[in-house]
Order: structure tokens, then sequence, then C-alpha cells
């Protein structure tokens, strides 16, 4: 059996007590002087970093007799670029060896400023509390007459500040106790700053959030990413265009709707100017158009009901509900052969009514509803080659359905959505808050700016967080909308256009279409019979079957800390 990653107390029955010590030290020695003849022969710290976060599960449990790091042996041979190295490459920063020294603690006593203040700047623990059992950073810079003592007292007086600010919107003391900030003590009872943090935000924030959290478990494990519903929604209503485009969306928005701002680019351009309503309305009117085409069409097939089983069925129920429903589902299913006719059922029946139910979901605050969308996300992103939108659609379900504990998710759940003017059905999904009522109204004063800069400027600031917090409770100071005055055109017109058009087409007559053809839009123009890429045809079932096969990759890439 191998011996190398085994504790002190899983080697003993293998070796004996006497030589657990002894090879401890090996272990640890060895992989610190293979980490040091790295160092020595990368110039530039940048390879550095990847060569080392290569190797980092061999080193991040790396501990010798006195439970070092290799952090604590940089520090303690004072080789400063190894050790920053070692930190940006995920080893934990504020690990305590066996007498409750850290990395920190040793460069103190070393009198290794540039390294200590490194480490201080990068997060790691300078409150006494932390160090009950040893002497403190304070303590050891003064006694050493480090030329950092007020760099320290200043940290530690922002940090107490701080402390004492976010404290007052805890019924607890924040830090009642001491509490190690290891990797292993993160969920402490009595340490409530470090517990469970839900960062809210879009797909951008979903990679930093569990990329930090990855690489620095010890400093970040306590921050989740958390869903940017308000973002997503662009995301699915993308996708689906995407999914119904070639078959006729472009073409129909284009040449039969008349919208020209609605188009390919607008939909990867969501988020600006008034693309995201513009995008959503074409699609819902698209949606209502092709239905009523359906109708029509199942009205005129054999498969609607005959006067008197219309008749039956109302004195046996009060209503035609379950007759009609009946034949309509054999109609469709006595279609399945045609290819177009699937496609645009798929369309109808199963892809844009999700993005209907998503955006109902959030303006009612239905957190239930909310998760159920997600979770049919995936196979579409999938199936469309957006990855990335993919894999942080999984990581959200990963999160709420394994990771979080239960009183989290039902916390998230009934918290997912703000509601500003106190009406039902006027609910705005927290990152769509933050984006129209916080960021846009400060960016617009704050020319410049980005939202992160924004954001992370009130994140550091205890005045603008008390700001912010008055800034919630009145109405008056989000009287800025992000876009102009938006009037929603007459919809029926439009979708009385393209119901004509898909009955002038016949796409929901059974002709046995083998394949779907393109339509052209914009300036392409196309070879007849061309068929629409396999991509877009039973997206889902499709996706399915590839999620099937990434998931488990999938898992090693994004939670590697779970997968081990």
């Amino acid at each position: 059996m191998q011996v190398e990653r085994l504790s002190w107390s899983e080697l003993v029955p293998h070796i004996g007590i006497e030589e657990v010590n002894d090879e401890l030290d090996k272990r640890t020695t060895r992989i610190f002087d293979d980490l040091r003849q790295v160092a020595s022969v990368c110039n530039e710290d940048g390879t550095l970093i990847v060569r080392l976060k290569a190797r980092k599960n061999e080193f991040i449990l790396a501990r010798d007799q006195y439970l070092r790091t290799v952090l604590h042996l940089a520090a303690g041979i004072g080789h400063t670029r190894l050790l920053k190295c070692l930190v940006h490459a995920g080893a934990p920063i504020n690990v305590r060896d066996g007498i409750g020294q850290t990395a920190l603690t040793i460069s103190l006593h070393k009198n290794n400023d540039a390294a200590s203040v490194f480490l201080i700047e990068s997060g790691a623990c300078v409150q006494e509390y932390y160090y009950e059992n040893t002497v403190s950073p304070l303590a050891i810079a003064k006694l050493h007459k480090n030329d950092i003592v007020e760099f320290l007292e200043k940290r530690i007086g922002d940090e107490k500040r701080v402390l004492d600010h976010v404290s007052k919107f805890f019924p607890k003391k924040i830090s009642g106790s001491p509490v190690d900030m290891n990797v292993d003590h993160v969920n402490h009872k009595e340490n409530f700053s470090r517990a469970l943090n839900i960062n809210i935000g879009d797909q951008k924030n979903t990679v930093t959030v569990i990329g930090c959290a990855n690489a620095c478990p010890d400093i970040y494990g306590c921050h989740t990413p958390g869903t940017g519903d308000f973002h997503n929604r662009g995301y699915l209503n993308e996708t689906v265009a995407r999914i119904g485009g070639q078959g006729g969306f472009w073409h129909v928005v284009e040449n039969v709707m008349k919208r020209p701002t609605v188009n390919p680019t607008s939909f990867k351009q969501k988020f600006k100017d008034n693309n995201y309503n513009n995008n959503e309305e074409a699609l819902y009117d698209y949606e209502d158009g092709l239905s009523i085409a359906m109708i029509k069409e199942f009205e005129k097939s054999s498969f609607f009901p005959s006067k008197s089983d219309l008749a039956s069925c109302l004195l046996k129920t009060g209503n035609h509900n379950n007759v009609l429903l009946s034949k309509f589902k054999e109609w469709q299913e006595s279609s399945k052969g045609d290819a177009i006719f699937n496609y645009q059922v798929n369309l109808v029946n199963d892809l844009i009514p999700l993005s209907r139910w998503y955006k109902e979901s959030i303006r009612n605050g239905n957190g239930h509803a909310i998760e159920a969308v997600w979770m049919l996300c995936p196979e579409l992103y999938a199936q469309i080659g957006k990855t990335n939108y993919r894999d942080e659609s999984l990581i959200h379900i990963v999160n709420f359905a394994t990771k979080w504990p239960l009183a989290y998710r039902k916390l998230f759940q009934r918290n997912r959505t703000v509601n500003i003017e106190g009406i039902q059905g006027k609910q705005l999904a927290d990152d769509e808050w933050v984006e129209d009522h916080l960021v846009y109204p400060v960016k617009k004063y704050a020319k410049g700016q980005t939202s992160f800069s924004v954001l992370e400027m009130m994140s550091c600031s205890s005045n603008l967080l008390e700001l912010d917090r008055k800034m919630y409770k009145s109405r008056e100071a989000f009287n800025i909308h992000r876009t102009r005055r938006h009037c929603t055109p007459p919809s029926l017109y439009d979708q009385l256009k393209v119901a004509q058009f898909a009955s002038k087409e016949e796409w929901f007559v059974d002709k046995g279409h083998p394949v779907v053809y393109k339509y052209a839009w914009g300036e392409n123009t196309l070879k007849g019979g061309e068929a629409v890429s396999s991509r877009s045809i039973d997206a889902r079932t499709k996706g399915k079957e590839k999620l099937q096969l990434e998931f488990l990759s999938f898992l090693h890439r994004k939670f590697p800390n779970e997968m081990k």
C-alpha cells in the first residue's frame, strides 16, 4: 500500500510508531526540495505558479512531524519568491503548526518584512485571538522591532472597525472565541463571519468565486456563488433563439415581424441598450404565433374531436379540456415522422415556454420553480456548445442540491428576488435589482467606473454599506432606469402574421419531411434544400446524452477538493 499521502495516525499501523516522524520529515523535505528546484529553473513567476498548481495535490497535505507545511518551510528559510508563488498556487495561508505558528509569525521572527507584508495583504490572520497558544504577530514585530509594527497596528485596527460595524447586523458576536481559520474549521459555530456567504452575480462571478474557493479553501471556502437569474434568463433566451434561429426564427423576425433590432447580434449583446426586452418580446410573440398556427391546423385535422365527443366531455366534466388535450396529443404523436413538424412543436411545447416559466417564477418570487428551471438549462447549454453557461448552471445545481445546508437552500429560495414596489408579480431577480437600482445609478454619477469597481468600493467602505442600506429602503433613490422609456408594441398583429406565415409554410402539416430546412436572414444566402444544423434538432434529448458523458469530468474540474 502507498503511504505517501497518509497522515501520522494512518502511518503508524504500516511502518510503526518509531518510524513515523522520520517518514513525515523525509516526505515533506523531499517535496519542499523539489519545489525549490522548480523555482530555481523558472525565471518568471507566472510560469512557476502554473508549475506549482500542477503539483498542488502533492504539497497541499504535506506535513512534517511538527505539522509544518511547505509554506512554513519557505518562510523559515526566507525564500520569499517561493512563498508568494505557493500562496498564489493555493497553499493555505493560515495553517498553524504544532506550536501554533503560521507562515506570518515565522516570517516576522526572521525579520522578513517583504514576506510578512505580502502574507498580511493576502489574508493572513493578524488578530490576537487566533494565536492564543503562541505569540501574536504584533508582539513578535514589537519584540524584533520590525519596521512593519505601524502597518500591523493599522491592519488590526481596520479589521476591528469592520468587525464592529458588521456585528451590528448580527445577533451574536462575529468572533466570540478563538477560531482556527484553517479549512477544517471554517464552519465553527461561533465564527459567523466565516459562515457560508452566497455571492450573487453573472457567469464570470461564478467562475471567480468557485476558483478562489478551490484554490484557497481556508480563506475563500466560506464563499459560494449564488444564481444570477437575470443574467441566466438572457443566456437561456439566447440559447433558445439559436436553436430556433436557422429553422425560421431569424427569418420571421426580420421579414415577417419587421423587427430590425432583433437579430443574432442583439442576442449576443443581450445586456446592451434595450436588447434584453426586445429579444424576449420577439421570442414570446413568435411562440404565440406558432401556437395559433398549430391550433388552427389541429382544428382542421381528423383528430379534432367531433361535436358529440365535445358534448359528452362537457356533460361529464363541465368543460372540453380532457377530450381536446387527449386528441391534441394524439395529433402531435401521429406526426412525429415529419422533421419540420417535430422541430417547431419542440419550440412551442418545450423551449420558449421554459423562458416564460423562468420569467414568471422570478416575478412571483417562486424559488422552487426557479431551481427547476436551472435543472433544465444544462442540457440545452451543452447541446448548443455554451460550455461556460453549462458549467455555471451545473455548479449551482450541485451547490443547492447537495453542498449547501438545507437551511441555506431554503433561505435562498425565499430571498432570491427583491420586491421594490410591494406589488405581487413585480419581483426582480437579485442581480437584476443590483444592476438596475444600485450599480447603474452610481455609475451614472461616477464616470469611468465598472460594475465590479463600484461594488468593490461599496464592499470595502462601511459608510457606503450603510448608505446602501438606506438606499434599499427608499424607492426615490432609484428613480433611474437603465433603458429608455420602454413601450411594448402591440403583439396580436405580429402574432397573427407569424401564424399566417407558419400556416403558409405548412410547418404543422405532416408532409413526411426528412430534414428541417434553413430560412435565409440578413445577408445570408442559402442554397436550395440546405438543412438546419443537427445541433439544433432534438436539442434537449441530445443535450442530456452529452451531460451524462461530461458530468464526471465537470465535477473533477469544478469541485476538485470534494472529488479527492
